[in-house]
């Protein structure tokens, strides 16, 4: 029971790493990157 909480508790930690590693590169990153990914997808699809 005990391990089973401290895999929970270390999921959890993963997981607020990831979103805020996530939510960092998204702030440093510029939305032309973005702009520029959608615009490859787009002219793929053509």
């Amino acid at each position: 029971m005990e391990k089973e909480s401290r895999n929970i508790k270390r999921f959890t930690f993963a997981l607020l790493l990831l979103v805020t590693f996530l939510s960092v590169f998204i702030m440093i990153s510029p939305a032309r990157a973005f702009t520029d990914k959608t615009v490859l997808e787009i002219q793929g699809m053509t």
